[in-house]
């Protein structure tokens, strides 16, 4: 076992190495605005401004945060968001 030890919220092992206290991993998706608008124009959307254009993503977010990982890029950061 590892002689670990935790100082200043910040656990240390064998006081060579600080590790964080959490890793978060988030999934990253991009969406291109002038993709957008395009496919709204074509949907038929009259009024386009970013309160429209976050619903019309919020149609599709939720799908695409359940495809596979492999269509995503995974973010990996500490708690104070530092990329690892």
């Amino acid at each position: 076992m590892f002689g670990m030890t935790e100082r200043n919220g910040l656990t240390t092992m064998s006081n060579t190495e600080t590790l964080p206290k959490y890793i978060n991993v988030s999934r990253n998706i991009t969406y291109g605005v002038p993709q957008l608008i395009e496919l709204m124009t074509d949907d038929g959307e009259e009024i386009i401004n970013i309160e429209t254009i976050v619903e019309y993503l919020d149609n599709h977010v939720h799908e695409d945060m359940t495809a596979p990982l492999s269509r995503h890029d995974l973010v990996w950061t500490d708690e104070n968001g530092n990329e690892l």
